[in-house]
């Protein structure tokens, strides 16, 4: 990274760098207690955001819009979350120089925001060379990525809906306080608000006849609408799903049978999701903080169903209506596969359940995917991560004396000298793996030959 990426008109506040520059020298902590107000552009500048109708702000020479904000702030829960910020925001006095040291760094943060940090490195993605995950082999908590000259020394950061989930509690407060403090120009460009209706008060039917209705007209033109799912035209029970806008856009809203898409043929659980995405719009800070928000301001019937809404559903209830469902999805699959052989084994083989439990069941087996505990607590992962094998970078004497120790295993000879009595002697013995070692007497006869 050069000094001139604080020139760019991504970094355009550049005394706000400075600062979180000067916060990290100082050892500067995370405060979850200062709330301080989001500002409603990533340009840096502080704009009165309407709670009535849509602003409209310059961006890099765009009009963009600033979604309207309606209801409370509460209503709804983040469930997948990216944001692009500069490298120079985890390594100011650019002390990191490999991509190890650079991730350490990153991880290290991460993990004082969400609890986990990263585990491992990965191809490059969304046109980054460089890419480190998040979670473990089975669960996928997001990724981090960085490096390539097309995409200006910044930094990815992607978490996945599992990854926020297992997050320890007030993860969006300190994500929402470090943006403030050391990045205040970082861009969220995909965030996912979701509102969970556990008993099914609104349905994908509701909301078809909703769009047919215009009640998810935000302008003038009304977005498309798309039905999936096989219980749309026969009773499947496998659930409904509805779209509504285009994938490309900024505002992509789906509706579906949660419980459903789980598993479970006979829950009613529903979950309202909209995506939004910084094409045409900007996703100010404060989404984190209060989502609830801007999802009743994304549509005219969001602020019909949630303009009242105080609370989300608690986020442990959650994790226990998923964790039972999945164990009632693993149960009614294991039942199918296995019961007529578990029969035969008791009922004509007279084998007790004990026997049949030890006779089929592998002991080392681990639990089914979907039931990994990691997957509601990042607590339970049983995994070191990279910013606690390598927190600092090399300090310049350490990287040196590593480049010389390096070149000096290189010039080393690995051949030993040996008199010719010695070299017959082992190829007498027929001592080949040690011989090829040893100089041969072509070798000591020509002393001005380099041998390396």
């Amino acid at each position: 990274m050069s000094i001139n990426a604080a020139r760019m008109g991504y970094i355009s506040d550049g005394q706000a760098v400075a600062k979180a520059a000067g916060a990290r020298q100082r050892g500067g902590k995370l405060d979850t207690a200062q709330q301080t107000e989001a500002p409603t552009s990533n340009t840096g500048r502080y704009e009165q955001c309407s709670t009535l109708s849509t602003v409209l702000v310059m961006q890099n020479g765009q009009i963009k819009e600033i979604p309207v904000k309606k209801g409370v702030g509460t209503s709804v829960h983040i469930d997948a979350f990216t944001v692009t910020m500069p490298e120079l925001v985890f390594n100011p006095l650019f002390d990191a120089i490999t991509d190890d040291e650079v991730a350490a760094l990153i991880s290290g943060t991460i993990h004082e925001i969400m609890g986990y940090g990263l585990y491992t490195a990965a191809r490059g993605r969304n046109g980054y060379r460089m890419s480190y995950l998040m979670g473990n082999e089975r669960v996928s908590y997001g990724y981090v990525a960085f490096g390539g000259l097309q995409q200006k020394e910044t930094v990815c950061i992607h978490f996945t809906g599992t990854g926020l989930m297992a997050a320890q509690d007030g993860w969006e407060h300190r994500l929402y306080q470090f943006l403030q403090d050391f990045a205040p120009n970082a861009r969220i460009t995909r965030c996912d608000l979701a509102h969970d209706f556990i008993e099914g008060e609104y349905t994908p039917d509701q909301a078809l006849k909703d769009w047919e209705s215009g009640l998810f007209t935000s302008r003038y033109t009304k977005p498309v609408a798309e039905c999936v799912g096989s219980d749309w035209l026969s009773g499947t029970n496998r659930g409904k799903t509805l779209y509504i806008g285009s994938r490309k856009s900024s505002k992509y809203c789906r509706i579906y049978e949660k419980g459903k898409e789980q598993g479970d043929e006979q829950s009613k659980w529903v979950r309202f999701e909209l995506e939004l995405k910084n094409k045409d719009i900007i996703i100010p800070h404060d989404i984190l903080i209060n989502p609830g928000l801007y999802l009743t301001g994304a549509y005219p019937i969001c602020e019909q169903l949630f303009i009242n809404h105080k609370e989300q559903v608690a986020r442990i209830e959650l994790k226990k209506r998923q964790e039972t469902v999945s164990i009632e999805h693993c149960q009614k699959y294991a039942s199918m596969q296995a019961s007529s052989f578990l029969n035969y084994l008791h009922n004509e083989l007279n084998l007790t359940k004990e026997e049949v439990f030890d006779f089929v069941v592998n002991p080392v087996a681990k639990a089914p995917k979907r039931l990994d505990r990691a997957i509601y607590d990042s607590n339970n992962l049983t995994i070191h991560f990279i910013h606690e094998f390598k927190r600092l970078p090399y300090s310049e004497s350490e990287l040196l004396d590593k480049i010389e120790d390096e070149f000096a295993l290189k010039s080393k000879s690995i051949r030993k000298h040996m008199t010719y009595e010695e070299y017959r002697d082992a190829m007498y013995e027929n001592i080949w793996k040690e011989a090829r070692f040893y100089m041969t007497p072509n070798e000591i006869l020509n002393p001005k030959r380099e041998w390396n």
